[in-house]
């Protein structure tokens, strides 16, 4: 990931995953204790509004975890790069040219050989 790129922050969506949770658990227990429709769809309008701000603050801590867990991460491989000499990356890249140029000398050798 190139630094420019943007990237979302988790903060909004744990505050809205929080909010919805807490909207349809407060909607469960009103609806099994047999309260009136009105009150169970206020009371988890509240809550719901009253857990975003909540949800909001645990999403800005969890990525200010990530982002640290990451750095660390980064630093630790770029050290490890460092201490062993080993600056290349560890792909290797096969050229398929030549796997096509020798699978096409196969197939001609074993078509002359049936012929």
């Amino acid at each position: 990931m190139t630094p420019s790129s943007q990237r979302i922050s988790i903060a909004l969506p744990a505050a809205c995953c929080v909010a919805v949770i807490a909207f349809a658990v407060s909607l469960a227990v009103g609806a099994m204790v047999d309260n009136p429709a009105s009150a169970v769809l206020a009371r988890s309008l509240i809550a719901m509004v009253v857990t975003w701000p909540i949800g909001f603050v645990v999403g800005i801590v969890l990525e200010q975890i990530f982002q640290k867990q990451v750095a660390n991460e980064v630093s630790e491989a770029a050290q490890a790069d460092f201490a062993t000499g080993d600056f290349e990356e560890d792909v290797e890249i096969i050229d398929e040219s030549e796997a096509e140029s020798k699978g096409s000398v196969v197939d001609e050798a074993s078509a002359s050989a049936a012929a």
